[in-house]
């Protein structure tokens, strides 16, 4: 009856307010002022009054009026946008809901029902704990006053369907305060499509690193294949001497002996060598205490004899001895990568005197390890690109491209640190800052 009445007046405009306000101003005139007039002047009441009616008409109703117009304006105008609010909330593709601070819901959109497979009627006799199965339901309270103190609040739950489906959510709560009343209006989106999409990026992407790995093991069993020929060469010479001397008859103790010491020296080296390499092929294991510079050691016993036999010369200048829990094997194989990589432009350039720099510092917050060359830099056309997947500029040494994109991913995703590239004077310098807050 309210509103109806209100619609009303709205539709009729300002004519009963202008008739309404002159015959009111002009009754209070006649009862509050003509009587102290014509005690104090004894003039006439009937000229009085007419005086009172002029200047009622004159002066005072249109100045009521013109507040009069404000007024009316101004509800026109919130119920034109109170209108337009509610048919975007209902033409809205997202659901939302009204809810009151017993968590019954006051309102919902069509995309509610829709995302629910209730129709809107029965979702008005229900409340949000009836769809949400994690939500306890003597938190409620508690929940609302929090949001009421935020203010507002973007938050995963799982919801329930009809037909008893559960998925994830992610619904923005705000706080409403209308006519003294206190309500939460919620947006919920549903998060199906979403974790796939991570799903299957995150499959992708390990897909990537295993692909990057591979390749290195590849490269590592060839540096085991060319470490392990010198030993196997002298032990197979060892052996024909031995039996060379037994076809002449001219063997002895001292001559057994020597040859024995030299195959087990040999064999110690072959053994000492798939020691090296036998970690970088372990899969990944849990986060365990190291220090970078253990790691870096580390890499360089495996890489290292590749980078001798080119004469590439690696100086490693570690000021840094705090302990991380990190991913150690991750962390090797994005140096491996580093190293690798500048090996690689070192050699096809034809660098005279050729060195790789790691330098490892560290500050109030992180550990950082700095990897140079004097390879001459990255092209600056490029450089915002060299962490893009599968972008090389090795074709001729058949480069994959995902090097230093695993490494970013490594670093970025996995150990929660950065990786930045940029050029120094003499070559091209990768900076990798890992956080100590993470350490034990």
């Amino acid at each position: 009856m309210k509103k109806l009445l209100v619609n009303t007046l709205i539709r009729l405009g300002f004519w009963p307010f202008i008739l309404t306000f002159t015959i009111l101003a002009t009754i209070l005139a006649k009862l509050l002022i003509i009587p102290q007039n014509y005690w104090l002047t004894g003039e006439a009441f009937d000229r009085d009054l007419q005086t009172i009616v002029f200047f009622t008409t004159i002066i005072v109703a249109p100045i009521l009026l013109f507040f009069i117009a404000l007024l009316i304006q101004d509800l026109k105008q919130n119920e034109e946008d109170l209108g337009l609010l509610k048919y975007a909330i209902e033409q809205s593709s997202e659901a939302s809901f009204l809810v009151d601070e017993d968590g019954r819901f006051k309102r919902v959109n069509k995309a509610a029902s829709l995302l629910l497979g209730y129709s809107e009627d029965e979702l008005l006799k229900m409340k949000v704990t009836d769809i949400d199965p994690d939500f306890p339901v003597s938190q409620w309270r508690r929940h609302f006053g929090e949001i009421k103190r935020l203010g507002s609040l973007t938050m995963e739950s799982r919801y329930q369907k009809k037909d008893e489906e559960i998925f994830q959510v992610e619904i923005t709560i705000n706080y409403v305060l209308y006519h003294g009343k206190n309500y939460l209006l919620g947006f919920v989106k549903d998060l199906t499509e979403r974790k796939i999409a991570l799903q299957q990026a995150k499959e992708q992407e390990d897909i990537m690193i295993a692909q990057s790995r591979h390749a290195a093991m590849g490269e590592m069993i060839g540096m085991i294949a060319h470490q392990w020929r010198q030993p196997i060469t002298v032990i197979s010479m060892g052996a024909s001497n031995i039996l060379a001397d037994i076809e002449l008859q001219e063997t002895s103790e001292e001559s057994l002996r020597r040859q024995a010491e030299k195959i087990i020296k040999q064999t110690m080296h072959l053994s000492k060598t798939i020691d090296d390499f036998r970690d970088f092929f372990q899969p990944a294991k849990a986060s365990e205490e190291t220090t970078v510079y253990e790691v870096v050691l580390e890499a360089e016993k495996i890489i290292g004899k590749s980078l001798e036999s080119r004469g590439i010369k690696l100086d490693i200048d570690s000021n840094s001895m705090f302990r991380l829990k990190t991913y150690a094997r991750e962390l090797l194989q994005v140096y491996i990568n580093l190293i690798n990589n500048a090996r690689d432009v070192l050699v096809d350039k034809k660098i005279k005197e050729p060195t790789i720099t790691i330098t490892i510092t560290e500050d109030n917050s992180h550990v950082i390890t700095t990897l140079c060359d004097n390879g001459g830099g990255f092209d600056e056309t490029i450089l915002n690109r060299v962490f893009d997947p599968y972008f090389t500029t090795k074709e001729k040494l058949n480069g994959t491209g995902l090097g230093l994109y695993i490494s970013k991913t490594i670093v970025e995703k996995h150990l929660k640190g950065s990786i930045i590239a940029e050029n120094s004077k003499e070559g091209a310098c990768l900076t990798i800052s890992l956080p100590t807050s993470s350490s034990v």
